[in-house]
């Protein structure tokens, strides 16, 4: 494979990361990818730890914040 742009996001302290700067953080990540030329992305961002949250959570909120920064 080839290789030609990685994108990196600040997320801060991960230990502290809650729900709502989760969302935040996959909106900024989004909108950095809207702007970039890149035709396929893999994200990991639900790898994140958010506090209270599971993985389905994360999830969730990962699709339901990046659909909502496209429009």
């Amino acid at each position: 494979t080839n290789i030609d742009q990685v994108i990196f996001i600040g997320c801060g302290d991960e230990a502290n990361v809650s729900p709502a700067s989760f969302r935040k953080i996959v909106q900024s990540a989004t909108k950095a990818l809207t702007n970039s030329k890149a035709s396929q992305a893999v994200s990991y961002l639900a790898e994140i730890n958010v506090t209270g949250k599971s993985f389905a959570w994360k999830v969730k909120h990962h699709t339901e914040a990046a659909a909502e920064s496209i429009y």
